[in-house]
């Protein structure tokens, strides 16, 4: 993208340390985080009855915990400063059930309920 004063890493939003690492180094590089846009989800949808259980820990792993895990990563040095904004993005699934995505809405209510 060839951004100034940017960094940009893939990191999987399950792994804890993975994230951590790449907060440290943006840190390291542009000093305190004052803000973060944690955005994270899949949807697999199907009827809940017939969806196999994995596709359920997936979507709750990325859409919750990955939000869950960028957020751990940054609170405490903003908690600590007093500063900093989080913003968590949703979806309107998250307000509003849709036919086979119930496990989906609730990963994005969890997150609209996080968030407030």
């Amino acid at each position: 993208l060839n951004l100034p004063d940017s960094m940009a890493r893939q990191v999987d939003v399950r792994d804890r340390a993975a994230i951590a690492a790449a907060v440290k180094e943006a840190e390291a590089e542009y000093g305190p985080v004052d803000m973060l846009f944690a955005n994270a989800g899949i949807a697999r949808l199907a009827d809940i009855g017939r969806q196999p259980p994995e596709e359920w820990d997936e979507m709750i792993d990325i859409n919750t915990k990955g939000v869950l895990n960028s957020v751990h990563a940054v609170m405490s040095g903003m908690m600590e400063r007093r500063h900093g904004t989080l913003f968590m993005m949703s979806s309107i699934a998250g307000r509003k059930v849709y036919p086979d995505h119930t496990v989906y809405c609730g990963t994005k209510f969890f997150v609209h309920a996080v968030s407030e």
